[in-house]
């Protein structure tokens, strides 16, 4: 069976019935209240009664806006404690920040108080260095006064060295020993002759040097050439000892020799270590070019290390010998700049020029350029062993010194 919808019937428009409302209208022709109440129940829908507490309530109209009122007033108080802390701790950042200005205000004084301080503490600093620079130089020079005054104070002075120490020596002991030694080696001398003698200070179980000062220098150059002849020709055991001046048990070597100051001491000992080659030059290297260049390279820096040992200075670093060259190249060690301006300068200006045109006087003027190119130029060819054409040409002139011309 079809479902059949329904609906309530459509009320015709023409029928549709209008009317005024009257204030005069009789008692009879309203209707009862209780005919509009059932009428108006049954048209609306049904709804939920409100609760008692509703805010809406019409039966407690003021209990909502108090509520109300209540809410702000507390959220009023908040927002004002809120402020009031908010505005409390801006004026403290404020203070903070004032603190602060002034405290940077205080440190830029500071920095520019610093910064003066520094610079006058470089220049004073500097003004010390110079200073000192100075000082030194003249301390460097006298010293070399000092050492030339005690040289002049010491023309006819020898030194005896290893003689054996005793307990309460006199000067009287010690000139006897003097003379001993001097007649031993077949001098000749006197005790008028002696101007002073003594001991160097010293540990006492060491055999301090004795130091005997003659009236004239022939009297101390007469010594010391009695003490090389006396020990040149004889054998270790019978040079000069403590057996020939009257000392019994081990016999111990006396060395004769001319007192120095400390440093001429070590100058004149590093020079004698420097004339004696060492054992190790004897070596043979595995070729003939490396051994002539290890040879050739101890005897030319002989001053250089002398130099370096003596006097603390720094010196100029040449280039290290390169061990590694070819067996064929030369044995040449390589040159520096300071070299090749001592060759240039040394020249004549008014020698002839070569066949390239170049003189003496011109590589002179032009030694600030020339003078790097030449040294680079003639280490290359060193180390590579091959030397370009143009420097083994020359113009040779062939001088007459006499004798037969067709011969």
């Amino acid at each position: 069976m079809p479902r059949v919808q329904r609906s309530p019937p459509t009320t015709p428009l023409a029928e549709t019935h209008r009317a005024r409302s009257s204030p005069d209208m009789t008692d009879s022709q309203k209707e009862s209240e209780s005919d509009f109440v059932n009428r108006t129940t049954r048209n609306q829908p049904n709804k939920r009664l409100r609760p008692d507490f509703s805010p809406e309530n019409p039966a407690d109209p003021q209990s909502f806006e108090e509520k109300i009122m209540n809410m702000l007033t507390t959220w009023k108080k908040e927002q004002d404690k809120m402020l009031k802390s908010l505005s409390s701790d801006i004026l403290e950042v404020k203070q903070q920040n004032r603190e602060i200005q002034k405290s940077n205000s205080e440190i830029e004084k500071s920095i520019e108080y610093i910064n003066k301080e520094y610079e006058n503490m470089r220049q004073l600093i500097g003004n010390m260095e110079k200073d000192r620079a100075e000082q030194c130089t003249y301390i460097a020079e006298l010293e070399r006064k000092v050492l030339d005054l005690q040289n002049s104070c010491r023309p006819a002075t020898i030194e005896i060295r290893n003689v054996p120490f005793k307990e309460a020596e006199t000067s009287k002991e010690l000139t006897s020993i003097v003379i001993k030694t001097c007649n031993a080696i077949q001098a000749d001398v006197n005790e008028s002759q002696i101007r002073d003698v003594y001991r160097l200070p010293g540990k006492k179980e060491l055999n301090r040097p004795i130091v005997a000062e003659f009236l004239t220098v022939p009297i101390k150059n007469k010594v010391l050439g009695a003490s090389r002849a006396f020990n040149k020709d004889r054998a270790t055991k019978d040079k000069l000892n403590t057996g020939h001046i009257g000392y019994t048990g081990i016999q111990k070597p006396i060395y004769v020799a001319e007192h120095l100051p400390t440093s001429m001491r070590k100058l004149f000992y590093e020079a004698h270590c420097a004339v004696n080659p060492p054992l190790e030059l004897l070596n043979l290297e595995p070729s003939n070019a490396l051994s002539v260049n290890s040879v050739n390279q101890f005897f030319a820096n002989i001053g250089n290390n002398l130099a370096q040992k003596y006097i603390n200075r720094p010196t100029y670093q040449s280039k290290p010998t390169d061990k590694s060259s070819p067996p064929d190249s030369l044995a040449l060690l390589p040159t520096d700049e300071s070299e090749v301006a001592t060759i240039i300068f040394s020249l004549r200006r008014d020698a002839a020029a070569g066949w390239d045109g170049i003189t003496a006087g011109l590589l002179q003027q032009c030694s600030n350029r020339l003078v790097p190119i030449i040294a680079h130029i003639c280490n290359i060819c060193i180390e590579s062993g091959k030397f370009p054409k143009v420097f083994k040409r020359a113009i040779v002139h062939p001088i007459y010194k006499g004798g037969n011309r067709d011969n």
